[in-house]
């Protein structure tokens, strides 16, 4: 992870999958996350729009 944060990732936008088992398992990973900052998105459009703006 040091490598990411020298590469200025600081955000990240995670397009949750259609499957609702796979949404849980990632919402559960997002939750825990403390670095990057991570947003969940139903459609990659505006996960792009969010990273657009923070960067």
């Amino acid at each position: 992870m040091p490598l990411l944060f020298e590469a200025s990732l600081h955000y990240l936008a995670w397009v949750l999958a259609s499957d609702p088992r796979a949404r849980d398992f990632a919402e559960v990973g997002v939750a825990a996350a403390t670095w990057p900052l991570i947003l969940t998105f139903e459609e990659a459009d505006a996960a792009t729009e969010w990273l657009e703006q923070v960067g």
